[in-house]
């Protein structure tokens, strides 16, 4: 009868332990008999990580394609934004870390390029800088990129223009056609020193009556943005602006007053401090 060496045993236990299987000990009539038993072992570990193996790669093509898919359907991401969405198919982040190598390797994702495009297409459908940076970073985009200022003041001259062309505030007092026109351009983002400057602009080609849209900042300055900004929170029962939608609901209802949204975030900074 064979008897394997402290060694061996030691060995034989790692090897089962490999397949997923407790150690035991058969009897072994040789010690050729024992090498073959733990050759036929070798051949059951292999077998059983090949399995593994191909399935690990099943699962990061899988995951490779669904991420296809939503290229194809939606356009680009960027990265942060795809890593969220496939952390709702898998915990796995080595899966995660692969399939946006692997995209990255074939330029299917580029934070760069995605925020030059969705820059370009914000200002085209009449969008300014302070709505573009908001959904950057509501996509995930954490680089540098930012709307040109002589970008955004081709897009919001051209926006102005359509509003004065609309007639929209005619049938308004001058007072508030002034703090609906300013409310408007503020609402979609436009920064309020390039509002002021498209409206002269469009004032001195005498496309505006001055009378009509004479935009005065003494006005705005004037007003008391605390005053107001009480009767916004309570009508709107505000009471938390440190929350994030009650935070972007009271700029737009402030906004809508005639404020600049500089104004409005001096305002919550000094309420945080």
């Amino acid at each position: 009868m064979f008897e394997p060496t402290s060694k061996q045993k030691e060995l034989l236990e790692k090897k089962l332990k490999l397949i997923g299987k407790e150690y035991y000990l058969p009897e072994f009539n040789t010690a050729n008999e024992f090498q073959s038993y733990l050759e036929k072992l070798d051949k059951k570990i292999k077998k059983k990580f090949k399995k593994q193996t191909q399935t690990v790669a099943r699962k990061k093509e899988k995951l490779y394609n669904y991420c296809i898919k939503l290229l194809d359907r939606f356009g680009l991401y960027t990265e942060n934004k795809l890593r969220e969405k496939m952390q709702t198919k898998t915990s796995n982040k080595e899966d995660i870390n692969y399939v946006i190598e692997k995209l990255k390797e074939k330029n299917f994702i580029n934070d760069e390029r995605f925020a030059e495009i969705y820059i370009n297409q914000q200002l085209n459908k009449g969008k300014g800088y302070y709505h573009i940076i908001k959904k950057l970073n509501e996509k995930g985009y954490t680089g540098d990129q930012k709307p040109l200022e002589i970008d955004e003041y081709e897009s919001l001259f051209e926006t102005l223009t359509k509003i004065v062309g609309n007639n929209e505030f005619n049938d308004l007092s001058l007072q508030s056609q002034r703090q609906k026109l300013l409310a408007k351009l503020q609402r979609k983002g436009y920064r309020y020193n390039l509002i002021l400057n498209a409206i002269k602009e469009l004032e001195e080609k005498q496309q505006i009556p001055k009378l009509r849209y004479q935009v005065h900042e003494k006005f705005y300055k004037e007003k008391d943005i605390q005053k107001d900004a009480n009767k916004v929170i309570k009508k709107f029962n505000f009471d938390n602006l440190s929350d994030y939608n009650q935070k972007n609901k009271f700029i737009q209802k402030m906004l809508y007053r005639g404020y600049s949204y500089d104004k409005i975030k001096d305002y919550l900074n000094e309420l945080e401090s």
